[in-house]
């Protein structure tokens, strides 16, 4: 997503849904594009050819996608995925409700940021160079944690929907004095 006056980008959105039934992960890993190894984790992974996210099944029957673009990727993936679950018999729920947990967005200003400066300038943001290389900043009224480089480019994570993004991006500039 590239907004018109900004240079906004989702990288990563984060979706659940909850069947609210139990799911046999041994049996479920019987099915084809699941990867189910419970000495490494306790979920089971499902990702095919058609999907962008991948989502992970626990045995209560939550699921959760990572990695897609948009929310209607992380529906229609959750949605897929459901829909093979309901198919093989192992949930009956087949409409559960997506919610969306955390969109996570990249920013570019196109120009440098003094970091120091911003620092002395805005009060809670933190900056240690020595331990990492970006600014942190959570913003008063926003639900939000921003990450600010002085490259320019800024990430802004925990966002809960795709509507109020550019609007909280600017309100993000607007608290920082970088509008």
């Amino acid at each position: 997503m590239w907004c018109s006056s900004l240079r906004i980008l989702i990288v990563n959105l984060v979706a659940t849904v909850t069947t609210g039934e139990s799911v046999s992960l041994d049996d479920l890993a019987k099915l084809p594009s699941v990867i189910y190894n419970p000495s490494r984790y306790f979920c089971a992974y499902f990702k095919d050819e058609s999907m962008e996210s991948k989502v992970s099944i626990f045995a209560s029957g939550k699921m959760i996608a990572v990695g897609a673009k948009s929310e209607k990727a992380a529906t229609r993936d959750l949605m897929h995925v459901v829909q093979i679950l309901s198919k093989h018999g192992f949930v009956r729920n087949s409409r559960p409700k997506v919610t969306v947990q955390s969109i996570v967005v990249t920013v570019e200003l196109d120009r440098t940021i003094n970091l120091d400066e911003l620092q002395e300038l805005i009060p809670g943001l933190v900056y240690e160079p020595e331990q990492f290389p970006g600014a942190i900043f959570r913003p008063l009224y926003l639900d939000v944690t921003v990450l600010v480089f002085a490259s320019g480019k800024m990430v802004v994570a925990g966002l809960k929907s795709e509507s109020p993004i550019e609007e909280t991006v600017q309100s993000v500039l607007n608290e920082l004095g970088l509008r």
